[in-house]
């Protein structure tokens, strides 16, 4: 049975092929879509709430904050990587409110991020949200890329 995965914030959906770094464009960790964020605030008046883009389990996460990973019930598993050498700021932008083992549902709150820290410090804010064990199965695209809403279907898996 399809699973739908969701935006995780209110942005841009742009193709994975599109991000600027080999790992997500040349797929090598799974197929799916990538966010920019809601840039039309201008510098971020305050940090942007982040949604579980998917019922499941938070089966990974980074001490840092910066990626996380979800096992839905079907055993799928999706990973949501906030930016690009993120890692590299030591969680100073996130505010992670659940831990490993958590279960959570699309739409709910799952942490902030402050993406003007990110933009302040040159790196790249845009967002894969991949399908990590494809096993080579692309993903069905719902999104016609774009704007986007936590509530807006990127893909199916």
């Amino acid at each position: 049975m399809p699973e739908v995965i969701y935006s995780p914030f209110e942005g841009k959906a742009i193709r994975l092929e599109e991000v600027k770094d080999d790992m997500f464009s040349q797929k090598l960790l799974g197929d799916g879509v990538a966010i920019y964020p809601d840039f039309k605030t201008g510098l971020f008046a305050k940090k942007t709430d982040l949604f579980a883009p998917v019922d499941g389990e938070v089966c990974l996460l980074f001490k840092t904050g910066h990626a996380i990973g979800f096992k839905t019930p079907e055993g799928k598993e999706l990973l949501m990587h906030i930016g690009i050498d993120t890692v590299n700021l030591q969680g100073a932008p996130f505010t992670i409110f659940v831990k490993q083992g958590d279960t959570v549902h699309h739409g709910q709150k799952i942490g902030e991020v402050d993406f003007k820290m990110i933009t302040k410090k040159g790196l790249d804010t845009v967002t894969p949200v991949i399908w990590t064990n494809s096993e080579g199965n692309p993903v069905n695209v719902l999104t016609s890329y774009g704007e986007v809403t936590p509530e807006s279907e990127l893909y199916t898996f």
